[in-house]
């Protein structure tokens, strides 16, 4: 065998130098994603919310993915699923702006025009808007919007990770209100808003 490994213009020692290649490689590989699988796993599992029906025959669910061992920081998608009203199916996909910090706290809105599908999605990082149907998404400067009607916030503030529809916000003790709000957030006042009909009616946030 050293023969042929010493002599680079053989045919036999080239196939063996790269089947010897190959194999270094393929088990370099196999290490390499075994510890990223295992550094990853120690991020903890996914929270995940499924689903939220949105109107017109649409619903979606949010996968928060911990993008850190220790640190609050999610990576953020929605699921979005229509069809007929007996069998919806999964239409895919759409990544939203990560949380870089904080627990998941994200207000759902829908359009106030009947037939328009759209969702929108508001935390303290971005607001969103997502096409349901084609799941495009596009950024808004606010969820503040005389046609947008807030339905409810997801919140990760209290095990476990929840969707709290504005239907029931008034039912929730005031200390329960500020632990999922918070005085100073972005989302201040948003159920308060959906009581009077749309997202434009609500109170700026509160800054310290």
């Amino acid at each position: 065998m050293k023969q042929f490994l010493t002599r680079p213009r053989s045919i036999a020692g080239a196939t063996l130098w790269g089947a010897i290649t190959a194999i270094v490689v393929f088990f370099g590989l196999f290490v390499a994603n075994f510890i990223i699988s295992a550094y990853r796993s120690s991020f903890g599992p996914a929270a995940q919310i499924d689903a939220i029906a949105v109107g017109g025959g649409y619903s979606i669910s949010l996968d928060a993915t911990p993008a850190h061992p220790f640190l609050a920081e999610y990576k953020q998608s929605i699921s979005v699923y229509g069809g007929d009203p007996r069998d919806g199916a999964l239409l895919g996909r759409v990544e939203i702006p990560m949380n870089t910090g904080g627990r998941v706290r994200i207000g759902v809105l829908v359009p106030k025009e009947p037939n328009k599908a759209d969702v929108v999605l508001a935390d303290r990082y971005a607001t969103t808007r997502i096409d349901l149907s084609n799941q495009k998404a596009t950024d808004l400067d606010s969820w503040r919007h005389p046609m947008l009607r807030p339905i409810g916030i997801i919140s990760g503030e209290s095990h476990p990770i929840k969707f709290i529809p504005c239907t029931v916000w008034h039912l929730l003790s005031p200390v329960e209100q500020r632990t999922i709000m918070g005085s100073s957030d972005e989302l201040h006042g948003f159920c308060e808003a959906a009581q009077q009909g749309a997202s434009g009616n609500a109170p700026e946030a509160a800054r310290p």
